[in-house]
C-alpha cells in the first residue's frame, strides 16, 4: 500500500479528527468511507471506473470496425488481436493500481469466466476501494445491470436451444 504524504493528512486532519471522535462503529465507518471519496486521486494513480469503460468500449469499437473492413480472419484482425490483448492488461492493471490492489491480479484474465469476474470488478468498484472494502451506490447500480444483462443471455440461450430442439 502506498504511504499518505503529509500535504493529504493536512488536508483531511478535521475529518481525521472527526474519525477518531466517533462513537460507533458505523459512524467511523461512514466517515471513512466519505474521507476515502473525498481526495483519492492523489492517492492512487491509474485511471478511474469510467476511463476503464471508455478505453473497453474503444476496443469493442476498433475489433468489430476491422473485422468489418478486413474480415475477422486477415492479418490485420490477428495482429489487432493481439494489440487489443495487451492494451486489455495494461487498462486493467492500471485500473487495479487505481483501486489500490496488486497489480498481478490482471493475470486472472486468463482463467475461465476470469474475464467476466475482473471486467464487473474492475467497473463497479470506485477509486480507493482497498480502504473501505465496500461498493458504492453507483458500483452496486452496475452490478445490477449486468447481473440482469447476464441473466437476460442465459436466459435466450436456453430458450433458443429449446427451439432448436423441438424444430429438429
Amino acid at each position: 500500500m502506498q504511504i499518505r504524504s503529509q500535504n493529504h493528512l493536512i488536508t483531511h486532519f478535521p475529518i481525521l479528527i472527526e474519525r477518531r471522535n466517533a462513537k460507533t462503529i458505523a459512524q467511523r465507518d461512514k466517515i471513512s468511507f466519505a474521507m476515502s471519496q473525498f481526495a483519492t486521486d492523489h492517492i492512487y494513480p491509474g485511471i478511474d471506473r469510467w476511463q476503464y469503460f471508455l478505453g473497453k468500449l474503444g476496443m469493442v469499437v476498433s475489433a468489430i470496425f476491422v473485422s468489418m473492413i478486413f474480415g475477422p480472419t486477415s492479418i490485420v484482425m490477428k495482429v489487432l488481436s493481439l494489440a487489443l490483448m495487451v492494451t486489455s492488461m495494461l487498462l486493467d492493471s492500471m485500473r487495479l493500481q487505481n483501486i489500490g490492489i496488486s497489480q498481478f491480479w490482471a493475470f486472472i484474465r486468463f482463467l475461465p469466466f476470469g474475464n467476466l469476474v475482473l471486467d464487473l470488478g474492475l467497473l463497479s468498484v470506485q477509486t480507493g476501494w482497498v480502504e473501505t472494502r465496500r461498493v458504492d451506490d453507483t458500483g452496486k447500480r452496475i452490478l445490477f445491470v449486468a447481473a440482469i444483462l447476464i441473466g437476460l443471455i442465459i436466459f435466450m440461450t436456453l430458450r433458443a436451444r429449446l427451439l432448436f430442439e423441438f424444430w429438429f
